[in-house]
């Protein structure tokens, strides 16, 4: 049982959960489902699996799974996609861009039910997002400066979450900015 591939004249047997985007029910709660899969897989940058990825190898990845291709680099993948006016119209699955102090998109994240964000920084982690960007809570502070928000998945897509999971709630972090 479990999926058979040649490399390097060797036969190889992976016998994890193998995902076909043609043959899976694609949701939104799958799309979070696969990113969570990614938890603590450390950060290297131009990595794209899980013994090392870079923020928008993740999300790549991840869309790659549902059968959406994104661009390799934020700076492009922020070129896709369509704009969500505000952090409050958001929704788990979207991508969040943030900005480097030059202005330049330099960071990139999945957004989670519960104003919640999976990205790659220094290892993939779950932290909070608000209108200022991402607040880490390990460091206590705003790590990176949201820019936008871009929805990749087609509207026909199943949110397949609890209404109850969507409601945004005030943020009790808006104190120590960046």
């Amino acid at each position: 049982d479990g999926m058979c591939f040649d490399f390097n004249h060797q036969k190889f047997t992976f016998s994890g959960q193998v995902i076909n985007p043609n043959e899976t029910k694609l949701s939104i709660g799958s799309l979070i489902k696969i990113a969570r899969k990614y938890l603590n897989a450390p950060y290297l940058w131009g990595g794209r699996s899980p013994f090392g990825i870079d923020c928008s190898g993740f999300s790549q990845m991840v869309f790659k799974m549902m059968g959406i291709p994104l661009l390799r680099d934020a700076s492009q993948q922020v070129r896709q996609g369509e704009l969500i006016d505000f952090v409050e119209q958001s929704q788990a699955g979207d991508l969040a861009f943030f900005e480097n102090k030059r202005g330049r998109i330099a960071h990139v994240g999945i957004i989670m039910p519960n104003q919640k964000i999976i990205h790659a920084y220094g290892k993939v982690r779950i932290d909070d997002i608000d209108h200022y960007g991402i607040f880490n809570h390990d460091k206590n502070k705003y790590t990176h400066r949201l820019r936008v928000i871009k929805r990749m998945v087609p509207e026909s897509m199943p949110q397949d979450f609890h209404p109850s999971d969507k409601k945004p709630k005030p943020s009790k972090n808006q104190i120590n900015l960046f």
